[in-house]
């Protein structure tokens, strides 16, 4: 709630560096790998990527974090999250976390990535939620000028992804 406040108020301030886009997603990926043990669910890098990426890095943990933590938190158990990265335009890159949850419904879609949006899926392992962690994520991409969205496989759960450019 402090974060949306900040950012409502136009006082999100950005720290932005160049940093090494690999060893930001393998923290990641190793930070959440230990939360999805209870679900015994693991998270694994798709992508062996090189190169950096110009940005705030404790707010774009902000990102992955969330996109991390709402896959294992929507995907079944003994599931498997990918991580996969991409470089786009002229030096940017696009960050894609796939999860094998429910997918989201049609009808929730316009609310994605708003304030307090509780949607129809339901966390498979009781986990709680906020509604918030999208919106945050939401935020600041675009304050690093960036997009996020989300693509459904049918059958195969959803992709989050953003790009940074």
């Amino acid at each position: 709630i402090l974060s949306v406040a900040e950012i409502e108020a136009g006082q999100m301030k950005l720290a932005p560096v160049d940093f090494e886009v690999a060893a930001f997603l393998h923290e990641a990926v190793r930070r959440y790998n230990r939360l999805a043990e209870a679900k015994h669910t693991r998270v694994v890098l798709e992508t062996d990527v090189s190169g950096k990426i110009r940005g705030d890095p404790q707010r774009l943990r902000q990102v992955i974090d969330n996109l991390l933590s709402n896959a294992v938190k929507y995907s079944p158990q003994g599931s498997v999250v990918r991580v996969f990265a991409e470089q786009v335009g002229s030096g940017g890159w696009r960050i894609k976390v796939q999860d094998q949850g429910p997918g989201i419904l049609e009808k929730d879609r316009p609310r994605l990535f708003q304030d307090f949006a509780r949607l129809s899926a339901r966390p498979t392992g009781g986990e709680k939620s906020t509604g918030l962690g999208l919106a945050i994520a939401r935020r600041v991409v675009e304050a690093h000028t960036g997009q996020i969205g989300a693509e459904n496989q049918p059958g195969e759960g959803t992709t989050f992804w953003f790009e940074i450019p």
